[in-house]
Order: C-alpha cells, then sequence, then structure tokens
C-alpha cells in the first residue's frame, strides 16, 4: 500500500481495484482497504470485483448481500465505489460473447 501512496505523491492518480473473495476478504477487510485509500484521496475511484470460483481453490462465490455490504462499507470513506461481479461462468462467458469491453484483442 506504501506504492499506491507514493504513485498518487508523483501526482499519478490511479483508480483502486479490489477482488472479493469471501471467507478470505471480509467486510471489515475491505472497509480498511477503502480507508486507507481514502487517508490519500477519498475522490480516488474502488471498484470492488467479486470473486469468481476456481476449480481446485476453497473459496466460493460471493452472495450478493455480501457486495451490497462491501460496497456500502467502502462508501463510508470513497466517493466513488463501484462493483462487478458474475454469478456463475456460464454468465461470465456469454458477457464476453455479447460485449467487447469484456474481450482480450491482441493489436499488431
Amino acid at each position: 500500500m506504501a506504492e499506491f501512496r507514493r504513485i498518487y505523491d508523483q501526482g499519478i492518480t490511479v483508480p483502486a481495484n479490489k477482488v472479493f473473495i469471501p471467507d478470505l476478504i471480509d467486510v471489515h477487510e475491505a472497509g480498511k482497504i477503502a480507508g486507507f485509500i481514502a487517508e490519500v484521496d477519498p475522490q480516488i475511484s474502488f471498484h470492488i470485483i467479486g470473486y469468481m470460483p476456481v476449480q481446485g481453490m476453497p473459496w466460493r462465490s460471493l452472495y450478493q448481500k455480501e457486495m451490497e455490504d462491501v460496497k456500502q462499507t467502502a462508501e463510508k470513506y470513497l466517493e466513488e465505489v463501484t462493483t462487478s461481479c458474475f454469478q456463475s461462468l456460464n454468465e461470465y462467458h456469454r458477457k464476453v460473447k455479447e460485449n467487447l469491453v469484456y474481450q482480450s484483442v491482441r493489436v499488431a
């Protein structure tokens, strides 16, 4: 986190992103991260990404209520908090097909 502050102090504003993994990173931890970002600048945007289960890993996908709770907690500290979360791998694949924003594109 010291690097985040150092980069900001050099005049570079970068958005903050964090993957929210239930049972690993809880609402309290997300609040601490948002509090740190707010100490640097409460106008820095913070995007919370919902964890999507990976085979062989012990963590589950999150519930919508958990994402709402973590967003509300972060909003106590920061002015701009956004979230994204796919409820299933099928939903993810559908979005990738439908929307270029989710696709990787090779240039040159």
